[in-house]
């Protein structure tokens, strides 16, 4: 499995899903407390370079090919459902991805020929996505969903190791190489 997406759940964080990549579209699940693996539902399309969040119970997989969401962080497996949830073609592949505060952050990402460095902000209760035009990223990166939140800074880790920080109660970002 290469190009795929790698997602710990937040409600059980001895659960590991491993989400489609090149050439498949299969999802895995690691229990590492077991030390065993298990088939999960394929997506609908295969995703290269997908950006995956779990969130309200749901895991939700973004990229080129749709936005899909499955409820499994509850152990229901009934499938992937398909939505636009008012993208549109804005979705890009190793896009970065995090919540924080009941926001969810979208990062980046790379197409065929380019590099990018815009940020949309997720809301999922309205169905809606919007581009944060006052916020956007000091370097153009290929994050592939490295993103994390710690002690209210959002952390990036691009392609090139190299890593961004944005500490969203000052609006600032930090870039280290």
């Amino acid at each position: 499995r290469i190009s795929h997406s790698m997602l710990q759940l937040t409600a059980n964080p001895s659960i590991f899903i491993a989400i489609s990549g090149h050439n498949t579209k299969t999802c895995e699940a690691y229990n590492s407390s077991l030390n065993i693996w298990k088939s999960l539902p394929d997506l609908p399309a295969i995703t290269s370079n997908p950006s995956c969040i779990d969130y309200a119970d749901f895991i939700y997989v973004f990229s080129p090919e749709g936005v899909f969401r499955c409820d499994i962080v509850n152990g229901e497996e009934v499938g992937w459902e398909t939505g636009d949830f008012g993208i549109g073609g804005r979705l890009k592949k190793g896009m970065g991805i995090v919540s924080q505060e009941n926001k969810v952050f979208l990062f980046g990402g790379f197409d065929i020929d380019k590099m990018y460095n815009d940020i949309y902000l997720i809301d999922f209760d309205k169905n809606y996505i919007e581009e944060a035009k006052d916020i956007v990223l000091p370097n153009r990166g290929f994050y592939n969903s490295n993103a994390i939140v710690k002690s209210n800074v959002i952390i990036l880790m691009d392609a090139n190791n190299c890593v961004t920080e944005y500490d969203s109660e000052n609006n600032m970002f930090y870039y280290y190489t």
